[in-house]
């Protein structure tokens, strides 16, 4: 347990700062991720997150290996092992049954309809093909019949400029729509509004979290490019990193939808779909609709990858309680219930798609939103008390 908590404290202390001390919160490879897709375990993120869920993993663990010891001498489990599994049966039972009683309390509400694009185009924001991105996306948007008037666009597909330019509002597609959710490349970058077409306002999220590829660097790096001594590389670094690294937002950017009734949307950009802490932070502020715009061009399409963010994605929507819509261009775009259903997902056999999908409003509060990282603290209480009672 030890060795595996100085792991991740390790990566994630080099990576991502003192900000993440407490626990392996932000590890992309995560296990404990993978089990955000299993029904019987799944409510473990609601009420504790993924600390929660990395305990559970390392406690099965041990209690198999110490079942097969057992096993091999012929002999029947210590006493102390068959409590533990009792114990880890029952977190896993009084968790799926405290959040039944959680969501059953939330009042229920009409779903309403939202339009999420999936694209495969080029992720680069230079001139040479944003126009031609834009000209794909608002064709995709024309063969939508708006129901609730909502559409999201993923990362780096400049939609907003075709409106807001003078008469760029004439025939445009974007006038069907009272909400467009959308990211604006600039000299900004990683800029996201909640527009409203129809007021010409809305409302700007930044990104928060610049990593993990190419705008951002774990600490060490700085000393491993400068030590290397080519100067390519040094000002790519400087203009990536320094740069980019200056550059905060709003902490919090919530759109209070006039149309939709409790309808609060937050946002995030790409990669920060793997910080339960910006996703946490904008529900505790009052958010019931989450949102991420993303441009995965790096992975290459690799199933592999694939399927991890889509399991980080489930978790965050069953950390939070709340849908999580996904607007993806070169990976899967895709809507999550607060209990970590696929209600929708883009067909990955289309190169350019868009599709309809119900999304509820919650309102409830789940453990690990009211509490955070308890289970973090409380386990290296444990560890201390133990450590003095064994020394002693």
């Amino acid at each position: 347990v030890l060795l595996e908590y100085a792991r991740s404290w390790f990566v994630a202390l080099s990576a991502y700062g003192e900000a993440v001390l407490f626990g392996p919160h932000h590890t992309y490879y995560s296990l404990a991720y993978v089990l955000s897709g299993v029904p019987i375990v799944r409510d473990l993120f609601a009420v504790g997150g993924m600390p929660l869920v990395t305990l559970l993993i390392v406690l099965v663990n041990f209690v198999a290996y110490r079942i097969s010891l057992s096993i091999r001498g012929r002999s029947m489990p210590p006493l102390e092992i068959v409590w533990l599994t009792i114990g880890v049966v029952g977190v896993v039972l009084v968790s799926s049954f405290w959040m039944s009683q959680i969501r059953r309390a939330d009042p229920s509400r009409e779903p309403f309809t939202v339009s999420v694009l999936n694209t495969r185009l080029p992720s680069s924001t230079d001139d040479s093909v944003a126009d031609h991105k834009a000209r794909v996306a608002l064709d995709l948007i024309r063969t939508i019949t708006p129901s609730d008037g909502i559409v999201v666009v993923p990362e780096n597909i400049d939609v907003l400029n075709t409106f807001l330019v003078p008469g760029g509002d004439k025939g445009n597609p974007l006038s069907a729509f009272h909400l467009v959710v959308a990211s604006q490349p600039d000299d900004h970058a990683h800029t996201m509004y909640f527009f409203e077409p129809g007021t010409k306002q809305g409302v700007r999220y930044e990104k928060q979290l610049l990593m993990p590829i190419g705008e951002y660097s774990v600490s060490w790096v700085a000393f491993l490019v400068h030590a290397a001594g080519v100067q390519s590389w040094i000002d790519v670094y400087d203009y990536r990193v320094i740069q980019n690294g200056a550059r905060k937002g709003a902490e919090i950017a919530l759109y209070h939808d006039p149309v939709i009734p409790d309808a609060v949307f937050a946002g995030s950009i790409c990669a920060e779909n793997i910080s339960p802490y910006i996703f946490r932070d904008e529900t505790r502020a009052g958010a019931t609709v989450l949102t991420n715009l993303s441009a995965l061009s790096p992975f290459r399409n690799s199933p592999t990858l694939q399927r991890q963010t889509r399991a980080i994605d489930t978790a965050r929507a069953i950390e939070n309680g709340r849908y999580l819509i996904v607007a993806g261009n070169d990976n899967a775009s895709l809507v999550v219930s607060d209990t970590g259903d696929i209600v929708r997902h883009s067909d990955p056999a289309l190169e350019n798609s868009v599709f309809d999908a119900p999304v509820h409003v919650r309102t409830y509060t789940t453990p690990y939103v009211a509490y955070g990282d308890y289970i973090v603290m409380l386990s290296l209480a444990f560890v201390l008390i133990a450590a003095v009672w064994l020394f002693s």
